[in-house]
Parts: C-alpha cells; structure tokens; sequence
C-alpha cells in the first residue's frame, strides 16, 4: 500500500499540525519517519498545563517540557502563534524567557490567560514585538508600561479580559503604542492607582470595539462602526460616534444614558438590546431584541 501521508508537501502536515496542542504535534513524531522534524517547524505553539498541576513535580515536568521544545525548534521559521494557559503558579522569569523566544520568531498572535487565584505580572518583553498581529491577555497584571515603550505599530486585534493595571496611564501607553488596531475586548479592567492628568489617545483606525467594563474611557473608540457595551454608570463621558452603525448593549445600561448614547451616534441603523441574565452555572446567557433603525 502506498504511503499517501509520506508523499504530501510539507506545508500540508504543518497546517494540520497547528490544530493540534504542542504536545500531541510531538507525538506525531512517531507516525513516520520523514516525520521525525516537522513538529519543529510547526508555525502554531499551545501550550496548557491543565494536566501538570497535581503537584510541584507534574508542574516541573510541563516546565521542562516548554523549554525543551523551545531550544529543539527551528528559530529560522516564523511563528504564527504562540498560547500559554496556566492555572499554576508560573514563574515570571520563564514566561519572560518563553516570551522573548517566540518575539525572536517574529510571532504574529500571542495568547496568554492566567486563571490564578493571584495576579499574575506579565512581562513586558512582548510589548516592543513589531511582528504582532494579535494580542490576547487573561488575567494579567501590567505595570511600568511607559518605562518599555510600548511599541505595538502592526497590531490589529487587542483582547484584554480580567486585566490590571498599577496606573490608569499603563493602558494609556498601550493603546497609544497600538495606533492601528481595528478590533477592541476590554472586560474587567483594574487600576490599583490613576495620575493626575492622563490622557488617552483616540484610535482612529478602530473598526469594532466590545467593552465590558465602566472603567474605560469612551472616546478612545468614538470612530467605530460596530460598538458593544453593557456597564455605562454617571462616570461616563459620551463622546460622539459618527460613524458607528450598529450599536449593542446590555441591560446594565441606564435609561437615560441609552438615550445619550443614542442622540450621538448620526448615522446608526442597527439597534441590539440584550438582557444579561445569571444562569445556575453563573454563566452569562443573553436574550436579543434587534432594531432596524
């Protein structure tokens, strides 16, 4: 019987293989030999230690597991992706040492959600990457941002969920930093102190913006076409949205807020209201009423 697998151009086991999580690609290893090398290659990096924290040892091993990985790939080729998940206590300094690796692979998209019981502090090695298209941060905590210079200039997608900053001005660096985003999450956001004074620049290539939290400033993202917001309290200062289309909020916005809102945005045609109910599982689940305008 011919040996399809073995006959396919390499681009091909690539693609299936950053399907996969890092350490199911390795084993692939064992499937042919012409296979042996290819997981070093592999334009995706997902590493989750949700099976390594039943003791300090397990968690060593999944450590070991990183940094071997790390120094068999080949840092010739680009890399796509790179996604760490902890729910153990990470050493800061490997995740920085991880970090600066991935940035030496002109990575593209950088996925890190940290559900600790603890703030997390995330280096900020991956700041100055100029080859980052995608960036998602769970459960973080971000400090000393002006100190770095953040440096984000091909940046397109910021998600930022569960996030704490030690000023106001920390997530002011980094939007500045970030002049060509067009996609905005922000949910949860935290500031442990604010300084006299910030100010915050105005995203002007933003397309779509989704903000979960009361605590960010709105005229950040006053020229989307697409917004979603569901906290809006007296804090709020409503800029005007001329260009925004479509307009979805949750059932924590107040009424005569709603209507603020409403009365600046010229152009709207698309009204979504949802109601934002607790299920038994404490989960969100969310009942639409769409209006055409």
């Amino acid at each position: 019987m011919d040996d399809r697998i073995s006959s396919l151009p390499d681009a091909v086991p690539y693609h299936v293989l950053s399907f996969l999580p890092t350490k199911v690609a390795i084993a692939t290893s064992l499937l042919c030999k012409r296979w042996n090398h290819l997981w070093r290659s592999v334009p995706v990096v997902d590493f989750d230690d949700d099976n390594y924290h039943t003791n300090t040892e397990t968690y060593f091993r999944f450590v070991r597991s990183v940094y071997a990985f790390i120094l068999s790939r080949d840092m010739d080729q680009p890399l796509q992706r790179f996604c760490l998940s902890s729910s153990y206590l990470c050493d800061p300094v490997n995740v920085k040492t991880w970090l600066v690796a991935a940035t030496q692979c002109r990575v593209e998209h950088l996925d890190f959600d940290f559900s600790l019981d603890c703030i997390f502090d995330l280096p900020t090695a991956g700041l100055t990457c100029k080859t980052l298209v995608v960036f998602k941060l769970s459960n973080v905590r971000l400090s000393s941002l002006k100190s770095c210079s953040v440096d984000l200039r091909r940046l397109k997608i910021l998600h930022l969920n569960s996030v704490t900053f030690s000023e106001d001005r920390d997530l002011a660096e980094l939007l500045s930093g970030s002049p060509n985003l067009e996609d905005l999450e922000v949910s949860d956001l935290y500031f442990e102190s604010y300084v006299v004074g910030t100010k915050f620049t105005r995203l002007a290539k933003l397309v779509r913006a989704h903000i979960f939290t009361p605590e960010f400033p709105l005229q950040v993202v006053n020229n989307v076409e697409f917004l979603r917001i569901n906290w809006m309290d007296h804090r709020c200062l409503i800029p005007e949205f001329r260009n925004l289309t479509r307009l979805k909020f949750g059932s924590y916005v107040k009424g005569l807020l709603v209507l603020d809102l409403i009365k600046r945005c010229p152009k709207l045609q698309i009204l979504v209201i949802y109601k934002i109910c607790y299920a038994k599982c404490k989960t969100f689940t969310e009942h639409d009423n769409q209006q055409q305008l």
